[in-house]
């Protein structure tokens, strides 16, 4: 069951359990994350809580299509432009405050990491 914190900001159940074949579920996931045209071999960041549907999607879809999952225990701008060079990763999940610290960062951090292997 997932949960969202909605606008109020209190978490509250967001959809139940589904009569859903799982095999059909995971081909949504998985055909979801190949329209990305990413690497079948790549590496996906999680920088979001996962019990939202958005980041939790992206790294099921992910993962089940053969890449390695990262998952950052809270999202701080620098520590994701470390992972990326570190885990060398291809793919990962962002949303518009994410974009907002990462360019709040002085240029000389942003500068500082090898961010090549993001493809998406």
């Amino acid at each position: 069951m997932g949960y969202t914190s909605g606008p109020r900001g209190t978490p509250r159940a967001s959809r139940g359990a589904s009569d859903a074949d799982p095999e059909a579920v995971l081909a949504g996931l998985t055909g979801f994350v190949a329209g990305y045209g990413a690497a079948a071999d790549g590496v996906h960041l999680v920088c979001s809580p996962l019990y939202h549907a958005a980041p939790s999607g992206h790294a099921l879809g992910f993962l089940h299509s053969g890449h390695t999952v990262v998952i950052q225990p809270k999202f701080d701008a620098e520590s994701l432009l470390r992972d990326i060079e570190r885990y060398r990763v291809t793919t990962s999940h962002l949303v518009p405050t994410h974009f907002l610290r990462l360019l709040r960062l002085p240029d000389e951090i942003r500068g500082r990491y090898d961010l090549s292997s993001l493809q998406r």
